[in-house]
């Protein structure tokens, strides 16, 4: 998972250099305006302000910041589009790994939970302590590497 760090400097960067290469902007007053890249467009009806760091287009309604339009553009999901400026304006990606195992040990609590009754009594009758144990044991390796890629 990418920190918040690396969000929130991608969040600070300047939404009309994000917005660069898909849209072509040109200021009026202290917006920026050009053409909908998410419609054919006659007037420029797509406005970008800087201060905010926002977009909205007055013919599709579509807006939201720089994340939310390579998402919508580039069709990928949240982590990917940071991922995606982050690469394009050379911020280097720190990734979490301690909620990375945080979450796979709640998925493992709710799994032992669902299974109490199952007849994988050892699992089932696992002590916290112990479960926390086995399932660091189990995922030590995978949340290394989830830190490495």
């Amino acid at each position: 998972m990418i920190s918040d760090k690396t969000i929130q400097r991608v969040r600070d960067l300047d939404i009309a250099d994000v917005l660069k290469p898909y849209v072509n902007l040109r200021r009026s007053g202290a917006s920026l305006i050009g053409s909908c890249p998410f419609h054919t467009d006659n007037k420029p009806s797509f406005s970008v302000s800087p201060v905010k760091k926002l977009y909205h287009c007055f013919s599709c309604q579509r807006g939201g910041d720089a994340i939310s339009f390579i998402m919508e553009k580039e069709n990928l999901t949240f982590m990917d589009a940071v991922r995606k400026i982050a690469n394009d304006n050379n911020i280097p990606i720190e990734e979490n790994c301690r909620s990375f195992f945080q979450m796979a040990k709640k998925v493992f609590f709710k799994w032992q939970k669902f299974h109490r009754h199952s007849k994988h009594k050892e699992w089932a009758t696992t002590s916290p302590v112990a479960a926390h144990s086995l399932l660091k044991s189990r995922l030590n390796i995978i949340s290394l590497l989830g830190c490495i890629l």
